[in-house]
C-alpha cells in the first residue's frame, strides 16, 4: 500500500483544487452541541498557537514577517486521486470547518476595510471559476448551497429552507459560532490582518495521499475523525461498495443513500439496529 505525506499550508489546500467526498465519508456532522465541541476546539487550538507569538501592533505585515512566525501543525487529512479527481477519504469535517473560518475572515476583512487583495485572496480560497463555471472547493453534494449562502449573505441567510439536510444545518450553526469568535478575538484591522496571514501561511495540515483505490476501504475502516468512531453501518457501507467497480459505483451509492435516509428518519441509531436485525434473521 502506498501512503504519501505532504505538508500543506491552508493557502495551498484551498487553491484551485476541487474536492469531492467518496462514499466512505459521511455528512458534515460537526457541531458544538456535541460534548467535545469540535468547532470551538479547533478554533481554540489555532488561537492558542497564534497567541504564543507576541503580537506587535506596529509590525509591518508582509511575507518576510509572516515567515518568521512559528508554524503550527493542526492535523492530517487523507485523499485519493481517481481519474484526475481528488476525493477526501478522511478529514472533510475539518476542511469544511476551515472553509467556514475563511468565509468568516472574508466578511471581517470587508467589515474592517482591509486591502482588496486580502479580500480577494480569502475569497479565492473558498470559491473560484473554472472552465466548468463557479466552483466551491468544498462545495460537493449537500453543502454547496449553504456555503454560497453564508458567503454571499454573511448572517442574513436566504436559503435556509431545508432543515432536513444535516450538512446545511450544521454549516449555518457553525458559521455563527466561528464568526462570533473571530469578531470578538480580532477587534482591530491590524490584528485581523496579522491573523489572516498566520492562518493562511503558518497553519499546516499533513495531506496523506492513498495511491490505490482498493486500499481506501481498509484505511477508512481503522481511522477516526477527531476522536469520533465510525458507526458500524458506515464501515459496512465501505466494505460493500468498495467491491463494486468505480465506473458502476455511483448508482449503487444512490440506492444505498436513498434507503438509509428512510431508516434515518427514525433516528441514526436505528440504522445499526436495522442491520443487526437483518443479519440475525439471515
Amino acid at each position: 500500500m502506498g501512503l504519501k505525506p505532504y505538508d500543506r499550508k491552508i493557502s495551498q489546500i484551498f487553491n484551485n483544487i476541487q474536492y469531492d467526498v467518496d462514499f466512505y465519508q459521511r455528512e458534515y456532522k460537526w457541531n458544538d452541541e456535541l460534548e467535545y465541541k469540535p468547532v470551538s476546539s479547533l478554533l481554540k487550538d489555532i488561537f492558542y498557537r497564534f497567541d504564543l507569538e507576541k503580537y506587535n501592533p506596529n509590525q509591518e505585515i508582509n511575507q518576510e514577517s509572516t515567515d518568521k512566525l512559528e508554524w503550527y501543525y493542526l492535523n492530517t487529512f487523507m485523499t485519493n486521486l481517481i481519474k484526475g479527481k481528488k476525493y477526501i477519504v478522511d478529514g472533510q469535517q475539518r476542511l469544511t470547518t476551515l472553509t467556514l473560518v475563511s468565509i468568516g475572515l472574508y466578511h471581517l476583512a470587508i467589515k474592517h476595510k482591509l486591502e482588496q487583495h486580502i479580500i480577494d485572496a480569502l475569497k479565492n480560497s473558498i470559491v473560484g471559476v473554472t472552465e466548468f463555471g463557479k466552483t466551491f472547493w468544498m462545495g460537493f453534494k449537500d453543502r454547496k448551497n449553504a456555503l454560497e449562502d453564508v458567503l454571499d449573505n454573511n448572517i442574513e441567510f436566504t436559503k435556509r429552507n431545508n432543515d432536513n439536510i444535516i450538512s446545511e444545518r450544521n454549516i449555518y450553526k457553525n458559521y455563527l459560532v466561528i464568526l462570533n469568535s473571530l469578531d470578538a478575538k480580532f477587534a482591530t484591522p491590524h490584528k485581523l490582518q496579522t491573523f489572516i496571514s498566520y492562518f493562511r501561511h503558518r497553519v499546516y495540515l499533513i495531506e496523506i495521499e492513498i495511491d490505490k483505490d482498493k486500499d481506501v476501504a481498509m484505511v477508512f475502516e481503522v481511522i477516526n475523525d477527531r476522536g469520533v468512531p465510525l458507526k458500524p453501518y458506515e464501515i459496512l457501507k465501505g466494505k460493500i461498495l468498495s467491491q463494486i467497480d468505480i465506473a458502476d459505483r455511483e448508482k449503487y451509492i444512490e440506492i444505498w443513500e436513498t434507503q438509509i435516509e428512510k431508516i434515518e428518519k427514525n433516528g441514526e441509531n436505528e440504522i445499526d439496529e436495522f442491520f443487526g436485525f437483518y443479519f440475525r434473521s439471515k
